[in-house]
């Protein structure tokens, strides 16, 4: 993997690290945020996609919004290449 695509998974995966923080910290007061909270779950879920996607060459427009169903709607090519692959880290 190439320096530019490896900062750009890292970069989803961060933003991605930093809503589960963001989520724990609203869940967890003592006076929970949780509709706050689960927001930031769905912006984990999909900027954990948005990396995996990058990481597999699949292109994609930033500002697009993900279903959460996506998933199971990836052609077997796809899938197959994804789960044939090494690990990221």
């Amino acid at each position: 993997m190439d320096n530019a695509k490896a900062e750009l998974v890292k970069s989803w995966l961060t933003k991605a690290q930093h809503d589960l923080g963001s989520a724990q910290l609203l869940a967890n007061n003592v006076n929970p945020f949780f509709d706050t909270a689960i927001y930031h779950c769905q912006q984990i879920a999909e900027k954990a996609l948005k990396a995996f996607l990058v990481y597999h060459d699949v292109e994609f427009e930033k500002s697009i919004t993900f279903p959460c169903s996506l998933i199971f709607v990836f052609p077997s090519s796809l899938l197959s290449k994804i789960f044939m692959r090494p690990p990221l880290f």
